[in-house]
């Protein structure tokens, strides 16, 4: 009855991370906006779609279609990363309470390490303190997505 118990609180954390992880990538796209989008709204634009390059220099080069859905799916990974987290991390304090292991203790670390990465790398935080969110496209995600899926790993072998 008590390890159903952990189960399903383990579940319900899991759970509450997607709902969370839903409703911030669903704001996501209202919230990034970069500074050069912004600037370029206050300035009149010329028939053909561009700005007027400020002061004779030549226009910013333009950015690449589809910049913001690699964001979402950053943001997206990012929750969900922080959501399995939670969970690995109750595991171990409970299993390190019982066992008193370094290596249950490492685990430990790496995990609060990885909920730290988690949380810093996310770009809602990176525009909620004013950094101009230009990236490396669809690579930014691809180390949030692949420490996700190891995430999930660890934590149904955890649970085994």
């Amino acid at each position: 009855m008590k390890e159903l118990h952990r189960i399903g609180m383990i579940a319900g954390l899991v759970i509450l991370g997607v709902i969370i992880a839903a409703l911030a990538t669903s704001v996501l796209p209202m919230v990034i906006e970069t500074e050069d989008e912004r600037s370029a709204d206050d300035q009149p634009t010329p028939p053909d779609g561009q700005p007027p390059p400020p002061d004779g220099q030549p226009p910013p080069p333009a950015r690449p279609v589809g910049h913001r859905q690699f964001y979402f799916l950053k943001t997206m990974f990012s929750f969900i990363n922080i959501a399995l987290l939670f969970p690995l991390i109750y595991l171990y304090i409970n299993m390190y309470q019982k066992v008193k292991s370094k290596f249950t203790l490492g685990l430990l670390i790496m995990m609060s390490a990885l909920f730290i990465y988690a949380i810093t790398a996310n770009p809602v935080i990176h525009e909620t303190f004013g950094y101009k969110l230009e990236g490396l496209g669809p690579f930014m995600m691809l180390s949030d997505m692949c420490i996700g899926i190891a995430l999930a790993i660890l934590l149904y072998l955890s649970l085994e």
